[in-house]
């Protein structure tokens, strides 16, 4: 979309021709897949144990062609991200998409790639890239976990420290690109800028944070009037 302007859903039919994405796409452009590999990356991360309806989900099955070009003409990419991060007694985990620099590793992780960030205290921050997706990397690691589960190897999360954390995503705030058809009262009260173009508003918001964002977001799908946002990468 990035490349040729081209629409949500003819980029999904080539990502699924190619293998890319599923015959049935929601758990990848809704963001399910994602949440899935947060809950998981999380548990083992920071020994605990969360589950997939601690964590706030909005994919990006409502971005349009007119929001990556928006974002593009303003020097930026939007990259579908999972996050989390041990603050303390609490975690934060969620799964939104980011709109990053088009200088930054994330803008640049194309096709079927994925990238992971880690930040730990001693290493600071490494960064790995590599094939996420695809007839081949998908069976590559099906066939080791086959192995793993024949050699009895196993992940365990540390028993003395499980249960000890709990999602909390209150004091994770940003600001966000938001794309509505209406500045509307629940709306209007978070936007710090925005402009209009034939009836649609394009809005960067104030802080905000992330709970009180995925809430607006959900209100808006459930009433059928879906929105798309974007946090914007700091």
């Amino acid at each position: 979309m990035y490349d040729s302007g081209a629409d949500f859903g003819e980029m999904l039919k080539t990502a699924q021709e190619l293998g890319y994405a599923e015959a049935n796409p929601a758990a990848d452009i809704e963001g399910t897949d994602t949440l899935r590999k947060t809950v998981i990356s999380s548990n083992f991360a920071f020994g605990t144990i969360i589950k997939e309806e601690d964590v706030p989900c909005y994919g990006i099955d409502t971005i349009s062609a007119d929001d990556v070009a928006y974002l593009k003409e303003k020097g930026l990419a939007c990259r579908l991200m999972m996050n989390a991060r041990r603050c303390g007694d609490t975690i934060s985990a969620y799964v939104e998409p980011v709109a990053f620099p088009i200088t930054s590793l994330e803008a640049n992780v194309r096709t079927n790639n994925n990238l992971i960030t880690l930040v730990g205290e001693s290493v600071g921050t490494q960064s790995f890239y590599g094939q996420g997706a695809g007839k081949l990397p998908t069976g590559e690691s099906v066939v080791q976990d086959i192995i793993d589960i024949k050699e009895g190897i196993s992940m365990n999360i540390p028993a003395e420290s499980a249960g000890e954390l709990k999602v909390d995503n209150d004091s994770e705030v940003h600001r966000y690109y938001i794309r509505h058809n209406r500045m509307c009262e629940h709306i209007s009260p978070i936007i710090d800028t925005y402009e209009e173009k034939d009836g649609i508003f394009y809005c960067i918001s104030k802080p905000v944070s992330v709970t009180e964002m995925h809430k607006m977001g959900q209100h808006r799908k459930e009433k059928g009037k879906p929105m798309f946002f974007a946090a914007l990468a700091e």
